[in-house]
């Protein structure tokens, strides 16, 4: 028989009026878990968050689980009819949380005094070392790059910093950590597509938004997150791999840093390289360079290709992929390409202004 006693479960997510209830009945809540759906489920679970859902006398009523898998980022929702003394009734898989009530903001986790920042990298499950050492390592390189970047672990990972940093004018957020294609799972309670949907116009842009989560690139999620105003999302499609899922990760973000070339290329090469099936991840919106509008110095260029008509023209850099030359004019265009052509001819590198994923302006060295 399966031991599930080194499952953790806690209740999250209790409205404020009914905390100090679910704190007194947490012992039975977990008991009830262990001893009863999870042998019932009979699937490898690295923990287990609850919400209790009381009645008007706030006694309860029924119970919500989030049982997230131990080998991927998979949260599977499951509905506990309950009899007194929580005894569980009966067990409704594949719940569609979408009807509950949306988890109350939570102020008592992280640093909430300052979210104007350019990059986030956050997981609610520290504990799992591959999720720990990828948000450490794009911390790190983001830093490194000169941006503005924030870590959340832990408790820091709750419905609020969330919230805040995504409607914060932030380029890139990541969370690593279990979801479905309802919401991604957080330490202090869901960050459920009912919450994009109640956004009104487009306060997520300009993010660039990876969900390293299970299924989250699917309806509704997917579609609420880019109505929200993401300028690019991605995730899981179907369930991602605790430490393969990272890899990808990882290393999308040092090439969408490093290199001039389109997110899908990069997202498509890490999942190449690094995962061991094709068409797990999803990418939706803008699929070009990560950097809207960046000076890129001391450049090599590769090649350089016109093509018959009016401002038809590109160029080949170390790293790149063919980026088009697209100043305002065609005047513009002549200019700039005329001068790529003398650097490639006297092999001499450039500083290249791209914006909107076009060469702009161009420096010879």
């Amino acid at each position: 028989m399966t031991d599930y006693s080194g499952v953790k479960v806690r209740v999250f997510g209790s409205p404020q009026k009914f905390k100090t209830y679910d704190q007194n009945d947490e012992q039975q809540i977990i008991t009830s878990i262990r001893d009863q759906v999870l042998p019932e489920i009979g699937i490898d679970y690295h923990s287990v968050s609850v919400k209790v859902k009381r009645k008007a006398d706030r006694s309860p009523d029924y119970l919500v689980a989030y049982m997230l898998r131990k080998d991927s980022y998979t949260a599977d929702t499951v509905k506990i009819e309950i009899s007194d003394g929580y005894g569980v009734q009966n067990i409704v898989r594949n719940y569609d949380d979408s009807v509950e009530e949306e988890d109350e903001e939570d102020t008592t986790y992280g640093d909430t005094s300052e979210y104007g920042v350019d990059f986030v990298a956050a997981t609610p499950v520290p504990e799992i070392p591959t999720a720990k050492q990828a948000v450490d390592f794009l911390h790190s390189l983001a830093t490194s790059l000169g941006l503005n970047s924030r870590k959340l672990l832990g408790s820091a990972a709750s419905v609020t910093n969330y919230r805040n940093y995504l409607k914060s004018g932030v380029k890139g957020f990541v969370n690593i950590g279990h979801g479905n294609s309802n919401s991604i799972i957080l330490y202090n309670g869901t960050l459920h597509a009912n919450w994009f949907n109640s956004l009104a116009g487009t306060p997520l842009t300009p993010a660039v938004v990876y969900f390293n989560s299970c299924q989250v690139f699917n309806s509704p999620l997917q579609p609420a997150v880019m109505k929200s105003g993401a300028r690019t999302f991605m995730g899981g499609i179907v369930n991602l791999g605790i430490g393969p899922s990272e890899a990808v990760c990882k290393c999308f973000w040092e090439k969408s840093f490093k290199l001039l070339r389109g997110m899908r290329s990069n997202l498509t090469q890490c999942e190449k390289d690094k995962y061991p099936r094709q068409g797990d991840h999803g990418l939706s919106g803008d699929k070009g360079i990560f950097w809207l509008s960046k000076w890129h110095n001391n450049k090599k260029i590769i090649r350089t290709h016109a093509k018959h008509g009016t401002k038809s023209v590109w160029a080949l850099l170390q790293g790149s992929e063919w980026i088009r030359i697209a100043p305002q004019t065609a005047n513009g265009v002549s200019n700039v390409f005329m001068i790529m052509n003398e650097g490639l001819a006297n092999s001499h590198n450039v500083d290249v202004y791209i914006r909107n994923s076009k060469i702009e302006q161009v420096t010879l060295r």
